[in-house]
């Protein structure tokens, strides 16, 4: 199905559709930015995909897509799927 996962920022800004779920994370990850808001992407109205943000620094044992120092960071991405 064309254009059938919805990257949700959760901010209202830069949210789009993709055609398959590796596309809508390859999406994501390249249009991150610092929102202290965990990403999803949602198939058919669920979410399949959750790319998570932390609050604090990252730990020596903790998978990291983008680090934000001190202030945080986005973890491995997590599947419903």
């Amino acid at each position: 199905m064309e254009n059938s996962y919805f990257v949700n920022f959760g901010t209202g800004a830069g949210n789009e559709w993709r055609d398959t779920l590796e596309q809508a994370k390859a999406y994501a990850e390249a249009h991150l930015a610092y929102t202290q808001t965990s990403i999803h992407i949602e198939h058919d109205d669920e979410v399949v995909a959750t790319l998570p943000w932390y609050g604090v620094r990252a730990g020596d044992d903790d998978v990291v897509i983008a680090d934000y120092a001190d202030f945080g960071f986005y973890g491995e991405w997590t599947s419903s799927e």
